[in-house]
């Protein structure tokens, strides 16, 4: 059997990122037996923006250090859960410069890059490793996002494509993303779903924290905890006569949420992340993991965008829309004015063909099996 190297935002401390790694892994050896590696790659950017304490380069850098000082044992006890999460990864040696990844791909048959937003070309840890700039070697992209971010608009435009044309076989998971790509090397681009739904509930309970909160709350899971948004979840908390509670340390001291009544949760990581959007009554997001694991959670959620902007980044309309559920998709005066405790009607018959048509791209071109049409 083949060995597959993969490369994705596994080291960033954050919740989906460190989800669909692990179960893209899980999902090749579990149902193929096909054993890989995430190489261990997470560039000096990445390193910066999920550590408590950086080295300053410039003022905000330092007044980032002083604002995270008073409470460092909280943010240092929420962070730790990210750390321990990476005992559920078989990673390989430790890759601190790109340069450095082309000693290791020799002992791998495939390289995989993705999901997430892994070619999101504005993204501050983006860098150009992750479009796999190495010859000689099979290269597949898997449900690669790229965010809001067209390639085709960019100053070093033939740079990506010339990687990306490289590639045996590219799956993105967004419709804006296939355009773009199928536009930038002109062929065919599948869409396909982010591994973590390739997984079923009863495999996620197993990475699934036994902590909880013991009280009907409100789980907000957002990547920043803006004021309007706050403001909107004060309000919630006052309507629904629920508490709010959030699990990003840095966020919640950044933003002073304590003073809005908001509360944090004494620990963090994917497995806290599992279980507060599994015991949580409502469930409200702005993020596309949010979104996904309280489908697999079967959760009363809401997905709020403050100003329900229109623009490219369409990862919330297309994952929704694939859910059957885009109803769920809602701005800052819907939130106040529907009634919130209406739940989802959830149907499997809406994702089910997407599921399908990745499994059947992953047979096709990772394991090397033929198409199965499942029922």
């Amino acid at each position: 059997m083949n060995k597959i190297g993969i490369i994705t935002f596994h080291a960033a401390n954050n919740s989906g990122s460190m989800l669909q790694a692990y179960a893209l892994q899980s999902f090749l050896k579990t149902r193929y037996g096909v054993e890989s590696e995430i190489i261990d790659y997470s560039n000096e950017t990445q390193r910066r923006m999920y550590s408590i304490f950086c080295m300053p380069k410039n003022p905000k850098d330092l007044i980032r250090n002083l604002l995270y000082l008073p409470s460092y044992r909280k943010i240092a006890q929420s962070e730790k859960g990210y750390h321990e999460f990476k005992k559920n990864f078989v990673l390989s040696e430790k890759v601190l410069k790109a340069e450095d990844i082309k000693k290791i791909i020799h002992k791998y048959d495939c390289l995989i890059a993705g999901s997430d937003q892994v070619w999101n070309i504005n993204a501050m840890d983006f860098d150009l490793t992750y479009m796999l700039p190495f010859k000689n070697i099979k290269k597949v992209a898997y449900a690669v996002s790229l965010g809001a971010s067209n390639p085709n608009k960019e100053p070093n435009k033939v740079e990506y494509k010339n990687c990306i044309k490289d590639f045996s076989a590219i799956s993105v998971r967004e419709n804006n993303a296939k355009k773009w790509i199928e536009e930038l090397v002109e062929r065919d681009v599948e869409l396909c779903v982010d591994p973590t739904l390739l997984i079923e509930k009863n495999e996620w309970l197993k990475v699934t924290d036994d902590w909880k909160v013991e009280e009907p709350y409100i789980f907000w899971y957002a990547m920043t905890y803006k004021k309007e948004q706050a403001d909107l979840l004060q309000a919630l908390s006052e309507k629904y006569n629920m508490p709010v509670y959030v699990m990003n340390a840095k966020e919640w001291v950044r933003r002073n949420l304590r003073r809005k009544g908001i509360k944090l949760a004494p620990v963090g990581g994917p497995g806290t992340f599992l279980s507060l959007v599994s015991n949580a009554s409502m469930v409200i997001t702005s993020s596309f993991h949010g979104s996904v694991f309280s489908y697999i959670y079967q959760k009363n959620f809401w997905y709020i965008n403050i100003h329900k902007a229109k623009g490219n980044d369409d990862r919330a309309a297309c994952l929704l829309n694939q859910l059957g559920l885009t109803e769920r998709y809602i701005d800052k005066e819907e939130a106040m004015t529907k009634d919130l405790l209406v739940k989802p009607q959830y149907d499997e018959k809406y994702l089910k063909p997407y599921v399908v048509k990745s499994i059947n791209f992953i047979e096709k071109e990772i394991v090397g099996k033929k198409e199965t049409n499942e029922n």
